[in-house]
């Protein structure tokens, strides 16, 4: 009988060390293969960076192009010499990089075929040959231009055609490199953003230098301004924060301002006040700062990616060790293990018992069959109060709270007696009275025979664990400032909410607000006057709306209101009388220590569901836009999309 529960007993350990052994070689595989994965992705997305910098250079020459020939197909005798040379030295740079382009293109078609899906390369290679067929027929463009024999409709229409072909490459690329990288579509709008600027030189540029005051031409600048600036709004909404960092950092805010100096007297009719020249200088260098964020953008993906690839050489090399050493191990138990089984029968009942870490940290009692206890540690003392004298001979009843039904105690003896065990978290009682959490874990102890013959609990108190827990995902999901939600628990709710409305034909209103002259607030009187602003107007928001309703900080300025449940009937009109009333309370004037502030706000409005097949980013840019006419129309009011 010895001898067979000795072999039994051996048996078990030695598969119970085995398994480690065998699963760790296993995951050290797979572990390595998901390396040599990632390797490959590392390579994919250096490669779709590089790629998508020279398209930027490439958008970025044409666009110089553009700009010049269309000053140049109406300059007069006083500076054609000037815009010609310009002109002539522009072609070489636009040539040298369409050549550099064609080449990589040509050269990477082996390397295309090692690190991307045949499927990606059949979408780039129709993409990649649509640019240069239309580049072919950049010399005979050139030649109108330089003579003259273009007008400026089929001169823009050209190389914007050109630059739509390069975008659209780059989103593809930059498709792919979401996948790494969540935030790069943002880069998208960068380029965009780069491309309508660029239009609207060519386009105020042909006018100064014509001396002409065209209408439509100032409609179209007007259009292009404004997509800049959404592409501009959407960047900041979904770009990283290292991308944000990046872009504060390197755009020319001066040049800027000069640049909306021209513009506002372009839009006045005042084109006797801006000097040509100075106008496509000041353009130019915006446009340059576009492209250099852009630019940095793509060298901040590859500097991670190289540092990801290093770390994953690091963390092979550290398992590999690990996984050495896991055998010795191993193998140096086995042989203390083989001493112990020579022990005699009687030691048996004493090492079973044993073999738990009775003097751990953790709280641990032993019952008896009955569930009497007769053994504790100081942990359990430590934890529930109870000494050891006031706990022996009790049940652990004891410490039961109220917070468990009489079911739940059901279904966690018959595991214990089912299956010999049972772990999970609790919620029990101190002496004192107080209800803590705890995590526990019963065990039934067996004789030779496999009857049960005592039980063991081992628990841990886990207060600060759970209020760690709950403090963690409450500042992931509020804003520091002002205590409501952020803009990640916003879009969580937002699409749960559209969801819920498409399923069960429910009618919501999303709200998008932004303060009116917030940055002058912050420039007077400082930061933190502009924090209690912030506050101030959460606190507004809040109070503003229903219970049922929903309230967010997206960012800087900019709030969202989500209301929910309302009659289709009556939705708009409940939105806008909800509006109103934000409007009132924020145009109220305010005193922040001593300061007298007026402030204003301007709200977009979006019904939705209007569709099936609408989106969160639908709902959000259409109310965006709204809030941006309430701007454009005098500020402190609303505007309902349609």
């Amino acid at each position: 009988m010895f001898m067979s529960e000795l072999f039994s007993l051996k048996t078990k350990i030695i598969i119970l060390f085995l398994i480690p052994s065998i699963a760790l070689i296993y995951f050290s595989y797979d572990y390595m293969q998901r390396k040599s994965e990632f390797l490959q992705q590392t390579e994919r997305f250096e490669f779709v960076s590089k790629q998508t910098k020279r398209l930027t250079q490439l958008i970025k020459n044409i666009q110089l192009e553009r700009g010049l020939s269309a000053g140049y197909i109406v300059a007069n005798s006083d500076n054609e010499k000037i815009l010609h040379q310009q002109l002539i030295k522009q072609f070489q740079e636009t040539d040298a990089i369409i050549d550099a382009c064609q080449k990589s293109s040509s050269a990477n078609q082996s390397v295309l075929a090692k690190i991307l899906p045949a499927e990606s390369i059949n979408k780039i290679k129709p993409l990649n040959h649509a640019i240069f067929a239309i580049l072919e027929d950049r010399n005979k463009i050139r030649k109108q231009i330089l003579n003259k024999e273009i007008d400026f409709n089929d001169e823009i229409l050209y190389y914007t055609e050109v630059n739509n072909h390069a975008i659209n490459l780059m989103k593809f690329l930059l498709l792919i490199l979401q996948k790494t990288s969540s935030d790069s579509i943002s880069l998208l709008n960068i380029e965009k953003t780069k491309e309508f600027a660029g239009l609207e030189r060519a386009c105020i540029y042909n006018q100064l230098i014509s001396h002409q005051n065209n209408q439509l031409c100032k409609e179209k600048v007007f259009y292009l301004q404004k997509e800049q600036k959404n592409e501009l709004r959407e960047f900041e909404l979904f770009a990283s924060s290292d991308s944000l960092h990046i872009f504060e950092n390197n755009i020319d805010y001066t040049t800027l301002q000069k640049l909306q100096t021209l513009r506002d007297y372009f839009a006045k009719g005042e084109t006797d006040a801006i000097k040509p020249q100075l106008w496509f200088n000041l353009a130019t260098s915006y446009i340059d700062s576009l492209n250099n964020i852009s630019n940095k953008i793509l060298a901040n993906y590859i500097t991670k990616a190289h540092q990801r690839y290093d770390a994953a050489w690091k963390q092979l090399y550290i398992a590999i060790a690990l996984w050495i050493v896991s055998i010795f191990a191993t193998i140096y138990i086995l042989i203390l293990l083989s001493k112990l089984f020579e022990k005699e029968q009687e030691q048996l009942k004493a090492l079973r018992i044993a073999s738990y870490a009775f003097n751990s940290q953790e709280a641990i009692a032993i019952t008896d069959i009955d569930e009497k206890i007769i053994k504790i540690n100081k942990g359990f003392t430590d934890i529930t109060g109870y000494s050891e004298s006031e706990a022996l001979g009790q049940t652990p009843r004891i410490l039961r709270s109220s917070k468990h039904s009489k079911e739940f105690f059901e279904k966690m003896w018959d595991a214990i007696k089912t299956k010999g065990r049972w772990k999970g978290d609790i919620y029990n009682k101190r002496k004192n009275g107080e209800v803590y959490p705890e995590r526990l874990s019963i065990t039934a102890i067996k004789d030779d025979e496999g009857k049960t013959t005592n039980y063991i609990a081992h628990f841990l108190d886990i207060s600060d664990l759970k209020k760690a827990q709950e403090e963690a995902e409450h500042q992931a999901n509020h804003d520091i400032l002002t205590g409501i939600a952020n803009r990640k628990l916003l879009m969580e709710i937002l699409q749960k909410e559209l969801s819920k409305a498409k399923r069960h034909h429910l009618t919501h209103a999303f709200m998008f607000i932004d303060l009116d002259h917030f940055k002058a607030v912050n420039d007077n009187y400082g930061h933190h006057i502009g924090d209690m602003l912030i506050k101030y107007t959460a606190e507004v928001l809040l109070k503003s709306v229903r219970k049922e309703d929903f309230v967010a900080r997206i960012s800087g300025d900019e709030f969202a209101v989500l209301l929910l449940n309302l009659k289709a009937e009556d939705a708009t009109e409940v939105a806008q009388k909800i509006a109103k009333k934000i409007l009132h309370e924020l145009s109220q004037e305010l005193h922040f220590e001593g300061h007298t502030i007026h402030i204003s706000s301007s709200i977009g409005i979006r019904i939705f569901p209007l569709s099936n097949d609408e989106d969160i980013e639908k709902i959000i840019s259409d109310a965006d836009t709204a809030m941006y006419q309430a701007k454009t129309q005098g500020k402190n009011r609303f505007i309902l999309h349609t």
